[in-house]
Order: C-alpha cells, then sequence, then structure tokens
C-alpha cells in the first residue's frame, strides 16, 4: 500500500537533487518497500541493531544505527512511590499472559497494567478477575507510571525493536 508513494517521493527526490533517507523503527518494511529502497539506493536507518540485522537479512538492505533519543528529564520523576510491578500495554504479543501467570503465582504483590494500544475488551475482563491488579487507561504523562513502579515487567512473546519503555524507566532506578 505505501509502495507508490515512495516509489514517487523517491522518484521526485532523485529528479531534485534532494537527498533523503528512510528512519525504520518496527518490522513494516515490505519487500515491495524494500525493492525500492534498493533501486533508488536510499540510505536507511535502523533504531536498534536488531532491526539493522533484519532488514539485511530478509532484504540486503544496509542499514546505519541511530538509537532513538531519550531526554531524562521527560521521564525522571519528581518523586517515586514504587509499589507496583508493572506491564504497560496488556496485549498479547506484549506477553499479557504471563504478566497475569505471575501475577496468579504472586498474591501479595500489587500489579499495575497500563493501556497504550489494541487492549481488548477479552484482555480487560481477564485482568478484572485478579484482586491485585489494577488496570489504568493510557497516561498522557508516562511519569504518572514510573513513579509507582518498582519492577517494569516487558515479557514481550514476540521480536521487537527498542524497548524504549525500559530505559525510559532506568532514568527512575
Amino acid at each position: 500500500s505505501h509502495g507508490s508513494g515512495w516509489d514517487s517521493f523517491a522518484e521526485i527526490s532523485r529528479k531534485n537533487n534532494i537527498p533523503f533517507a528512510l528512519h525504520v523503527s518496527g518490522m513494516d518494511v515490505s519487500p515491495e518497500i524494500a525493492k525500492i529502497i534498493l533501486g533508488y539506493n536510499i540510505p536507511v536507518i535502523a533504531n536498534c541493531q536488531f532491526l539493522q540485522s533484519l532488514y539485511r537479512e530478509a532484504y540486503g538492505l544496509t542499514a546505519a544505527v541511530f538509537y532513538p533519543s531519550i531526554f531524562p528529564e521527560e521521564y525522571k520523576c519528581a518523586s517515586i512511590a514504587p509499589d507496583y510491578i508493572t506491564l504497560i500495554n496488556p496485549v498479547y504479543p506484549k506477553g499479557v499472559e504471563v504478566f497475569l501467570e505471575i501475577a496468579a503465582m504472586m498474591p501479595e504483590e500489587k500489579f499495575l497494567c497500563v493501556e497504550c494500544w489494541g487492549t481488548s475488551a477479552d484482555i480487560l475482563s481477564q485482568i478484572s478477575k485478579y484482586s491485585n491488579i489494577e488496570h489504568w487507561e493510557y497516561q498522557s504523562d508516562i511519569r504518572k507510571v514510573y513513579e509507582r513502579t518498582k519492577i517494569l515487567l516487558v515479557p514481550s512473546l514476540t521480536e521487537e525493536a527498542f524497548g524504549r519503555v525500559i530505559v525510559e524507566a532506568q532514568v527512575n532506578g
């Protein structure tokens, strides 16, 4: 679906001698886009070594690695009252089932799950069955989450690119 747009953009850029590069931060480069990248010799920037390797192996693309900028002052909490074991984005690929298993094994601990995208009614129903899990909707200021987090769980069950929440949480210890 992106192919014709990228093809047009690459052609206009080349005709007008305007350099550009493609920044990839996910695993969503299709074979069609890879063909355009290779055909126009478009530089690729990946946000981690994993994506650099993935695109090299899948499509023969050479990518430079440029890690995302994390500005500590944007994530540093004014005060910390860590009392939750936290999962951000309770969805199946992010390991919500693992999170629920851990919560079941540790009924004396307080757990927190924070929505980001794609949390289904089924998952919310499962979460509601646990008395030791608190559910928060999306938080526009993630520091509210980090100030209450003593352990951040990131039990992803799928390959992922740069784990931004890990670095953000580390700002607070």
